[in-house]
């Protein structure tokens, strides 16, 4: 049967054959048959058809056109290429069909398109929809020259078999890695800043060639189109464009890099879940839970070139799985550097660098950062110490880069946030040169601009940073310098412990950086108080200081005389001396008071100063300070050292005769003390006491009772003065607030008690000294003290070793003033005249004068004319305090006449008569009952006639 009648015998009704089970395996790239271009195709066509087909057939070598339609509206059918199936047979059942063929270059803009839709279904794992046309047929045994029957090129062209081709999910990339992420924060003032942010990153792959590895394409270009999720929820999405690849060997393979700048991260819900990641991240969830993971997915974009020219390929599907540890963010050991504190207009700014390290950002299981940076922009922070607020802290540029970060802050010390005794913490560990620890965390309320995932981040940052203040202090250095301690005073007066009283200069050296103005209104010194001795000013002690007490001292006034410098009053100082102290200290006052040379104090302690800034008071507390003074001695009590000023009786009684006066002490160390009120023993040296005639009154009648027995000689066992006399206790002297100030003279009044001069052996000394007083003369007396010269216990070793001189001054009057006379009858020869006298009598003291007993010896030109002497003891004569009186008239005593008698009464009569007289005098001056020696060279005697 003639082959053309084959397909007619099926007959009208036999239907068609059925090629739509038909379908080609894996298509195997490589080089074009022979005499063909483009890319040759070696695949597999597999075709079922039921095992009822009725025919066998064999239609020999069928080539067809491959074509395919890309989607898409206007689409239009290209041909890729064509295909031969050799040949093209049939029959019942499975059938396998060799196919060979190529893909051609395209050459219209559709055949373009075409083949760029299907190579990237092909390689995308997407089936890849193809129609294959038939084109002609060719018989096997027929000769070339010889063609195939007209109904059997028919049949060929009547032939069309849509195959989906098995797509190739290796793709076209594999080994996909991400990393130096960049991500920057949007500046700007409204919520756009919200929306995004910059991306950038590096993405390496490896280039497979979907068309075999014996045909390599290159990569030009690339566009990724990606997502960004954690678990299920979507953080961003970006589509970085195309963008230039660049194309590098590793491990003999290609592999295509990609670098992008300038993508937006798009956010879906204004940045809350990349705020979220943000916080994790730097807060050290991920640290805490091994990581983050995260999935990057999308599709790729690539114009690569090929055999078949430039192939654009598309939708090529890729995921990427990561782990993020976390950022690491830590400070150097440097802390704050390069930092300092100045004046604002409302509190006080803090300047800083910091160097943040950021380390961590590696994705698990990977090298290299997968984070490279992270540009925040502004970012706000607050600085707390002990949990208590100390500045607002602002980063204007803040940068988080793998490695080292230098980040510079601005900080505001504000009375509205700054807690002000945390603040006062800060400025003594400045002041002090002490570290300061300080934790750095995400400010708690941040109404700026900054994007709210910023904002998230930046609240879960938490960090110890240390304020290196030693970094800014030279060694050495020390806040209170050129410390000058004047006029210091102790005193001993109104308290059972002694105060201090002085004034101290101060100047003050910030460490550099450190540019505030501030005014010092209190200083509160607490330090332990040593002393060592000093052969000399400014010498070297020559042994280790002793501590003599524990000072506290406040200052009562306070004064600016220049910038940095400051000049303090103190005037209640307390000094507590412990007990195992006291010797020490009753050693250094002896040694102040008395020894040669001089004193190193040292003050080692701790002070509080109130300073007023534009933060406000801020109580500086713990201030270390080491101040040490040298103090010049006095080095005993000089003569010219006192001066006393004019004795007045203010007061007489029983047990002794009360004189008052001033006394002057000149301080001539560079320390002074109070000492209240102080008891010194009096003395006079045997031989400054007058020689006096021993007379003495006789005793007294029954009726006045009887004086003490006469005064023997001086027999006390009493301390000889270094010149070998014998001194005479005759009393004791008060002395009023008793007051050794330096460099100046203190006044103080006395009060001079003088032992009573009749009774025991100690009367002849006073008796002497209150005889010198009323003839108006100076008499030099010895003032010495014992542990009983005070209450005070620490004073006792001190004042027992006083000694000094002073002449105590005579009264400014006379007691006799002078004599009048009255002559009665004349006097038979050989008898002396009769002529009564009465006494001219001054009272210089302020209590009443009563005369008991009066003896008196009268001279003119040297030669004794006669003797008085009279008993008034039961009928005192009284002359009233402060007056001059006359007395009852006395007959008095003349010898015989003398021609120096005659001479006296002939100078009387005209008014130039003057007498000496000698002798004693026993009165009562108030209460205080004494026997007064007396002589005078020049009193005036009067006539009185009748």
């Amino acid at each position: 049967m003639p082959l053309e009648t084959i397909l007619p015998l099926l007959g009208d009704d036999a239907g068609s054959i059925d090629l739509s089970s038909a379908s080609l395996d894996k298509i195997q790239f490589g080089d074009p048959p022979p005499g063909r271009t483009g890319l040759g195709i070696v695949s597999t066509l597999d075709l079922a058809l039921p095992e009822s087909f009725p025919l066998s057939l064999n239609f020999g070598t069928t080539v067809f056109d491959v074509t395919h339609m890309p989607p898409g509206q206007n689409a239009i059918r290209s041909i890729l290429g064509d295909i031969s199936l050799k040949p093209l047979a049939l029959k019942g059942g499975a059938n396998k069909m060799a196919v060979v063929g190529s893909l051609v270059r395209p050459t219209t803009g559709s055949d373009r398109d075409a083949l760029d839709s299907f190579v990237s279904q092909y390689i995308g794992g997407k089936p890849a929809a193809l129609k294959l046309v038939g084109k002609s047929i060719r018989l096997e045994d027929t000769a070339s020259w010889r063609a195939s029957p007209e109904w059997l090129q028919q049949v060929a062209q009547a032939i069309e078999v849509d195959i989906d081709v098995v797509g190739d999910s290796g793709g076209a990339f594999g080994d996909v890695r991400v990393s130096d992420i960049g991500i920057t924060a949007r500046r700007g003032s409204d919520d756009s800043v919200n929306d995004a942010v910059m991306f950038e990153a590096i993405v390496r792959a490896g280039v497979e060639s979907p068309l075999g590895p014996d045909l390599p394409i290159t990569v030009q270009q690339v566009r990724v189109i990606m997502k960004l999720n954690q678990s299920d929820d979507l953080i961003g999405y970006a589509d970085t464009g195309l963008v230039d690849v660049t194309t590098e060997s590793s491990g003999g393979r290609q592999v295509a890099i990609l670098s992008f700048k300038d993508t937006d991260l798009i956010f879906p819900d204004k940045g809350r879940a990349f705020g979220a990641l943000a916080a994790d991240l730097v807060g050290g969830k991920a640290k805490r839970e091994g990581g983050l993971p995260l999935t990057v997915y999308g599709t790729v974009e690539a114009s690569v070139m090929s055999d078949l020219g430039r192939i654009y390929v598309y939708d090529l599907p890729f995921r990427n799985e990561i782990t993020l540890s976390g950022l690491g963010v830590g400070v150097d050991e440097g802390g704050l550097q390069n930092w300092g504190l100045s004046d604002a207009s409302d509190g006080l700014q803090l300047d800083a660098a910091v160097n943040l390290q950021v380390g961590g950002a590696e994705s698990v299981g990977r090298t290299g950062p997968l984070i490279a940076y992270m540009d925040i922009g502004t970012a706000k922070l607050d600085a707390y110490v002990d949990d208590k607020p100390l500045a607002r802290l602002t980063a204007p540029n803040l940068r988080l880069s793998s490695g080292g970060n230098n980040l510079n802050i601005v900080g505001e010390l504000t009375p509205g946030y700054t807690d002000l005794p945390t603040a006062a913490s800060l400025m003594t560990s400045v002041v002090s040169g002490d570290d300061v620890a300080i934790t750095l965390k995400g400010a708690e309320k941040d109404d700026s601009p900054t994007p709210y995932w910023v904002k998230q981040a930046i609240s879960a940052i938490e960090m110890a940073i240390s304020l290196k203040i030693s970094l800014l202090t030279s060694t050495g250095m020390s806040f209170l310098r050129d410390v000058e301690i004047g006029g210091l005073v102790i005193s001993f007066v109104g308290g059972d412990s002694p105060v201090l009283q002085g004034d101290v200069a101060v100047g003050l050296a910030l460490p550099e950086g450190i540019d505030i103005f501030f005014d010092i209104i209190r200083v509160t010194l607490v330090t332990d108080l040593s002393r060592a001795f000093l052969p000399e000013m400014d010498g070297e002690p020559e042994d280790a200081p002793v501590q003599i007490g524990r000072l506290t001292v406040t200052t009562a006034d306070l004064s600016a005389p220049e910038p940095l410098r400051f000049r303090a009053v103190f005037d209640d100082a307390l000094l507590v001396v412990a007990e195992s102290e006291e010797s020490a200290f009753e050693d250094f006052l002896a040694a102040v008071f008395y020894d040669p040379g001089a004193t190193r104090l040292y003050l080692a302690g701790q002070a509080s100063i109130a300073v007023a800034t534009n933060l406000g008071e801020l109580n500086l507390d713990g201030i270390n300070i080491n101040i040490d003074q040298d103090l010049k001695h006095l080095g005993g009590i000089s003569d010219d050292s006192l001066a006393v000023g004019n004795v007045t009786v203010s007061g007489g009684r029983t047990d002794g005769l009360i004189m008052s006066t001033e006394i002057g002490l000149k301080g001539g160390a560079s320390f002074g003390a109070e000492l209240g009120d102080v008891r010194l023993d009096i003395y006079v040296g045997e031989k400054d006491l007058p020689e006096r005639p021993r007379l003495f009154p006789p005793p007294m009648s029954a009726e006045g009772g009887s004086l003490a027995a006469t005064p023997r000689a001086v027999e006390e066992a009493v301390p000889p003065a270094e010149s070998g006399d014998t001194l005479v206790h005759v009393g004791e002297v008060t002395i009023y607030k008793l007051a050794l100030l330096p460099g100046t003279e203190a006044k103080m009044s006395i009060d001079v008690r003088l032992f009573p001069t009749v009774s025991g052996d100690k009367a002849q000394g006073p008796r002497r000294v209150i005889s010198q007083y009323v003839s108006g003369k100076d008499i030099a007396v010895v003032l010495k003290g014992s542990e009983g010269s005070t209450d005070v216990q620490l004073l006792k070793k001190a004042l027992s070793r006083w000694e000094s001189r002073i002449a105590l001054g005579g009264g400014t009057a006379e007691l006799m003033q002078g004599a009048e006379l009255t002559m009665g009858a004349l006097p038979a020869p050989g008898r002396p005249p009769d002529i009564n006298s009465r006494l001219i009598v001054q009272n210089p003291f302020s209590v009443d004068l009563l005369l008991l007993y009066i003896d008196t010896t009268m001279f003119a030109d040297g030669q004794e004319i006669g003797r008085t002497s009279l008993d008034w003891r039961s009928d005192p004569e009284r002359i009233p305090a402060k007056t001059t009186k006359r007395t009852r008239p006395y007959k008095l005593g003349l010898g015989a006449i003398t021609p120096p008698t005659v001479k006296l009464f002939l100078d009387a009569q005209r008014g130039e008569a003057f007498v000496a007289t000698e002798g004693i005098v026993e009165a009562m001056i108030g209460e205080y009952r004494t026997v007064v020696d007396f002589r005078d060279d020049s009193i005036p005697v009067t006539i009185i006639t009748d």
